[in-house]
């Protein structure tokens, strides 16, 4: 159970459940049959970093393809990006004494 993983590894720290979720099938959705993201006319690596950064204090990462300035719009790109951003988290838990030192270190950057 991923929520039990979660409060395994942020101990001290409430972690709600979520109050809903969404499973998405794309492969049965006639309209859609996937989907990847480009890079438009434009924009650049700055853009795709934007995408990438986390949010809330370091609180919310981001992963995908749409992130991946090396692979975007691949599979391949989607992968890295996941590993990135484990490896992110983990070394923001990892590195502080708490879950909430490394936000705090997180609002002074």
């Amino acid at each position: 159970d991923a929520m039990a993983v979660l409060r395994k590894i942020l101990p001290g720290t409430e972690v709600d459940s979520p109050s809903g979720y969404k499973i998405t099938r794309w492969g049965l959705d006639p309209h859609s049959r996937g989907s990847y993201s480009f890079v438009s006319v434009g924009c650049g690596p700055e853009d795709i970093r934007a995408l990438g950064r986390p949010l809330d204090s370091g609180r919310v990462f981001f992963a995908g393809e749409h992130t991946s300035e090396e692979h975007p719009s691949t599979v391949h790109g989607a992968f890295i990006s996941g590993r990135r951003e484990a490896r992110s988290m983990l070394g923001r838990w990892h590195a502080a004494d708490s879950y909430h030192e490394a936000v705090a270190q997180a609002q002074a950057v």
